[in-house]
């Protein structure tokens, strides 16, 4: 198997997931101590962190262009769920951040990143319910003209609407998406399903996937 040198690269045959992840699992309790070393990147004036639901402990943080490059025309929002095999990172970890804040600068876009729940403590499809919270929450914003997020109700075009993701993350924004289909998201207009790296899979693994062990 060929390997790219990320800490991801994994020869299942040999050698513990967890271990190599830094990772440790408790089998008892079905939680993960994450020893990764991921920096988080604070809050700047063109980010910020909202709650999202707070029983389930989730919230969005909303990155916006940089206020010089502001335009005059209001811009697309983009739902982004990050990667991380559904059990790493968050959306302040840096890889995430510092991304969202490249799209939303260079397109420009205001990007709304969700922090999802993580498996194993909360298995699928956990993550995708937090998908449709975040899909009601722009709603809900292009709803409240009076008391709505301001980022949102000041630079956003609603019906320019985008779902986005990387691998892992491109998993829940599908999901995301075929449960947009049968909701009323009014004025929220999906124009558009963005899937970078999607991971997908199955319990049984297709002959492609095994030919990369030989």
């Amino acid at each position: 198997m060929a390997k790219t040198g990320f800490a991801w690269d994994i020869d299942a045959a040999t050698t513990d997931p967890y271990e190599k992840l830094m990772c440790v699992h408790n089998p008892d309790e079905d939680t993960l101590v994450r020893n990764l070393p991921i920096p988080v990147i604070p809050l700047d004036q063109n980010t910020k962190d909202i709650s999202l639901n707070p029983g389930r402990k989730t919230s969005i943080r909303i990155f916006r262009p940089a206020t010089e490059l502001f335009v005059t025309n209001k811009l697309p929002v983009i739902i982004y769920f990050h990667g991380g095999g559904f059990i790493l990172f968050s959306a302040a970890s840096i890889i995430v951040h510092n991304f969202c804040q490249s799209i939303a600068t260079h397109l420009p876009a205001v990007v709304v990143s969700v922090e999802y729940r993580l498996a194993p403590e909360s298995r699928l499809p956990a993550a995708y319910d937090d998908a449709v919270d975040a899909l009601n929450w722009v709603k809900t914003q292009a709803l409240d003209t009076l008391n709505g997020e301001p980022w949102l109700k000041e630079y956003v075009d609603f019906s320019k609407c985008f779902i986005m993701g990387c691998s892992s993350g491109a998993n829940i924004a599908y999901f995301a998406n075929l449960r947009a289909l049968e909701m009323d998201l009014e004025p929220v207009k999906i124009n558009g399903l963005i899937l970078h790296i999607p991971f997908f899979g199955s319990l049984e693994r297709t002959e492609s996937e095994q030919s990369v062990n030989t």
